[in-house]
């Protein structure tokens, strides 16, 4: 693409502010903000470009990057003004300025440059020397001098006379050699530091803390300059220096985003990575689909062992990305880990378990309802677990100790008789044939085959229970009592356990509190054998509360009015009721 204003009429920019103190040409083209180009723009005369431009530039007249202007090219124009950012190698033959604000990355060629506070740039910059026509003529008219004139002597003994044009003898004899030292130490004082500045090649602020000093002074509160100031130090490495200037930068513009994200990097890098967590939250509240700031504080809150904000981060992402069922499933292990089983089985219901439910998630959701206690919850669960694959010994034996466990001791019987019909040589197998045994009165023998049971599995309740009842059949309640209490150690709500210590206190007429208050305990859930209300209404009616014994019997009578023991103890307590009424 070539424009060539010729002679047409100078372009009115007048709405256009000046572009730069410094650029004295009439400005003839201007791009604005909404022009994007890519390939090679030739022009003649001053263009100001404020757009974005990808590719090569030619012109042998000036280039004006606005303020706002994004180039990526290879530049080779008269001359060059940057204001904004620019990435490639510039060529140009009169000079280069560089202004507040801008960013050039790239070498750069020519004979002269100006660079501003707060300019950056960074690259390698070559500075050929120029060949004026004065400079000719000078080098012309030393060829007619003298030798003698030329020599060492001469610039050091003599004075040039500007009225003669001519070299005198100086009179003093020491006037000459003093003012060469002094142009000969200020030439190299130029040198070094034209050296130093334009070929080190790290940033435009140098290497020095002096320099990065005069920077920061002369950049006071000024946001853009601190900016580039900030930008240098992190490009450099140097973190702690970058993420103090970043702070400052904060403190003024508090929400810049790009700001918050490379202080938090620049803390990390310097080790303080408690600080930049909470940027990372910050700028992660900014930009909640941002990958790596998940990441990020995924890593941190795994390595500084912060569980509590790694789940409350993963319950983030799961609101972002409510089908992700990875993050779902990495949550649900860290809220089973902790025992948050109330957010795990939630969490497992919503977003993993399948509909329908697979057998493994029916074992799973099971699991999670027994720990948290939700007995019935459970049971519902193992049944439907058990009647879709009848020979699972693991959930039989569960489903019939959870019916134990809340008093329903007939449905864990049938259970547990199916469980040995499976597996004969299983525990509760050998439990069934001793309580069969006991029950035809052979209490020794069935004493044996508990205490067997006990050998293979220390802990188990019918066992430990069956023995208690054998003891206090034996009239040996102190052991009876010890075998309950061992139940109820590792189950405070375990009701046949509840149920027995009931009865073992109120067969001995002793401890009658405690006793309606285990044989309350064994009759808070639905389901619980009838023998239960049995206990509760003889210890009513030792404490000669009548009314209340009538009420806790004629709840089992009702379901079961053909028991003989029913029918009665009922008789028993109404006796017992009339004769506390007046005649």
């Amino acid at each position: 693409m070539d424009y060539n204003p010729g002679k047409a009429k100078k372009l009115d920019l007048a709405h256009i502010s000046k572009y730069k103190r410094g650029v004295k040409e009439e400005l003839h083209s201007y791009c604005g903000t909404g022009v994007k180009m890519e390939g090679v723009l030739r022009f003649r005369g001053a263009l100001r470009y404020d757009g974005i431009f990808k590719g090569e530039i030619l012109s042998p007249d000036s280039l004006i990057v606005g303020k706002d202007g994004r180039l990526e090219a290879n530049i080779n124009v008269g001359s060059f003004f940057n204001m904004g950012e620019v990435t490639g190698e510039i060529n140009a033959s009169k000079k280069i300025a560089i202004h507040l604000g801008s960013r050039l990355t790239g070498d750069i060629h020519t004979p002269a440059l100006v660079s501003e506070e707060g300019a950056l740039f960074t690259g390698k910059c070559v500075m050929p020397a120029v060949i004026t026509t004065d400079t000719k003529a000078k080098k012309g008219a030393e060829k007619d001098v003298p030798k003698e004139i030329l020599s060492d002597t001469a610039l050091t003994d003599n004075v040039f006379d500007e009225k003669t044009g001519s070299f005198t003898v100086n009179p003093n004899g020491k006037t000459g050699k003093g003012r060469f030292f002094a142009v000969t130490l200020g030439l190299l004082i130029v040198v070094a530091a034209v050296g130093y500045y334009f070929f080190t090649p790290k940033t435009s602020m140098g290497v020095s803390f002096l320099s990065h000093w005069m920077y920061e002074r002369a950049a006071q509160d000024n946001p853009a300059r601190l900016h580039a100031i900030a930008d240098v130090y992190f490009t450099e490495g140097s973190f702690a220096q970058a993420a103090r200037v970043y702070k400052r930068i904060k403190e003024i513009a508090p929400t810049d985003p790009i700001v918050a994200e490379r202080l938090a990097v620049s803390l990390e890098k310097s080790g303080s990575m408690d600080e930049a967590s909470q940027l990372y939250e910050e700028a992660l509240n900014a930009s909640p689909h941002d990958k790596s700031l998940q990441e990020k504080l995924v890593t941190f809150y795994k390595s500084s062992g912060n569980l509590e904000k790694l789940m409350l981060l993963y319950e983030k992402m799961i609101e972002r990305e409510p089908e992700n069922s990875s993050v779902a499933k990495t949550l649900f292990k860290y809220y089973s880990d902790s025992k948050n089983n109330e957010k795990a089985l939630a969490l497992y219901k919503s977003k993993i378990a399948s509909s329908p439910m697979t057998a493994e998630n029916l074992a799973t959701v099971g699991a999670l309802e027994k720990q948290l206690g939700k007995i019935d919850d459970a049971i519902k669960t193992y049944t439907q677990i058990v009647a879709n694959n009848p020979s699972d010994k693991g959930s039989i034996l569960t489903l019939a100790y959870l019916h134990h466990k809340l008093g329903g001791e007939e449905k864990a019987l049938e259970l547990f008789t199916k469980l040995a019909k499976l597996d004969p040589t299983h525990p509760e197998a050998d439990v069934n044939n001793g309580m069969a045994e006991m029950a035809k009165g052979k209490l020794l023998p069935a004493m044996e085959i508990f205490n067997g049971v006990l050998t293979r599995s220390p802990e188990n309740p019918r066992a430990l229970l069956a023995l208690a009842t054998a003891h206090s059949r034996l009239g040996d309640n102190v052991k009876a009592e010890k075998y309950c209490r061992q139940v109820l150690l590792a189950d405070a709500d375990y009701a046949p356990a509840q149920n027995k210590i009931a009865r073992i206190y109120m067969q001995q007429k002793i401890n009658l509190d405690q006793a309606e208050q285990y044989s309350l305990a064994s009759l808070k859930h639905e389901g619980a054998t009838l023998d239960y209300n049995d206990t509760l209404s003889e210890i009513y009616f030792l404490k000669k509360d009548y009314e209340k014994a009538i009420g806790a019997l004629d709840v089992a009578l009702k379901q079961r009015p053909y028991v003989p023991r029913y029918k009665d103890q009922m008789r028993k307590f109404i006796e017992a009721k009339k004769e506390t009424q007046p005649k």
